[in-house]
């Protein structure tokens, strides 16, 4: 009665339960499945010796063993690269200077203790923000930056708001092809970055739902911007307000010592105008 050359089981005289290798020597179908083969499909058993046989499992037995993933991990996978493809499903690239806590529709991403914010390029500080523009085919609906107002629509005040804002007095289309959110930022390499509201390209009638939906989540989007440029522009100004608190406080000194007649109006006039930048 034979026996598998690796594992030593009997193996009977008849039967399919065994595989025959290079050199005449069989082995049990337990031990080709060991090795990573289908023992009734497998070819290249008569190339194979049981030493080449015994490798084969030696090396799948060291390897980690694959987790087997279930059908619905795979269409998530394959649906997660496909929204990343579209700019759907982007991530954030955390790092110790940039650990966003507020997420929009993996769009748009904010850092609100370091003041950095990222849409689907590089992570970028809230100065880095010149300007943006809400695009639908093309035409300009909504825009604001910095030392500048809301133009358009006051931030979607309302549809028929954004309505007019696009198309003035030219005749609006039924349709939206198009959403985009153009954002101007501090890098002459790159000045210039999109946030595709609509990267599907699912042409939306005006009064669908779905068309309403994108449009509330570009305005959230639009608004978490013109509050950065805000902040930013608060930022730069702080340092400002202090210098000229400053000079205010030196002034008054001097005006003290003015009064005590430790120095003379002409010195108090001197520093003044020094302090001022007269």
């Amino acid at each position: 009665m034979p026996s598998c050359a690796i594992c030593g089981k009997n193996l009977p005289m008849l039967g399919i339960n065994k595989v025959r290798l290079k050199g005449g020597d069989v082995v049990c179908f337990d031990c080709v499945k060991k090795a990573g083969h289908n023992p009734m499909t497998w070819t290249k058993n008569l190339s194979t010796t049981v030493d080449m046989l015994q490798a084969e499992i030696a090396g799948i037995n060291k390897a980690e063993p694959e987790k087997q993933k279930s059908d619905i991990d795979i269409m998530k996978e394959t649906f997660d690269k496909r929204r990343s493809s579209l700019g759907l499903g982007a991530k954030a690239r955390v790092s110790d200077t940039f650990r966003p806590d507020k997420s929009f529709y993996k769009r748009f991403y904010i850092d609100t203790i370091h003041k950095k914010w990222q849409a689907l390029g590089p992570v970028h500080n809230y100065s880095d923000l010149v300007s943006y523009e809400y695009q639908e085919d093309g035409g300009t609906v909504v825009s604001g930056g910095v030392g500048s107002a809301v133009i358009g629509g006051a931030l979607f005040g309302s549809i028929g708001a954004v309505v007019g804002a696009a198309t003035g007095k030219k005749k609006l289309s039924d349709y939206v092809n198009s959403m985009k959110i153009r954002l101007t930022v501090k890098d002459m390499n790159n000045p210039t970055e999109y946030i595709d509201m609509n990267p599907v390209r699912i042409r939306m009638k005006r009064s669908s739902g779905q068309y309403r939906k994108n449009l509330e989540e570009t305005q959230e989007i639009l608004s978490c911007l013109e509050l950065i440029i805000r902040e930013s522009q608060k930022s730069q100004r702080a340092p400002e307000n202090s210098k000229t608190t400053d000079a205010a406080d030196e002034i008054l000194k001097y005006k003290k010592l003015l009064d005590a007649g430790a120095i003379t109006q002409e010195e108090y006039q001197a520093k003044k105008k020094q302090l001022l930048n007269l």
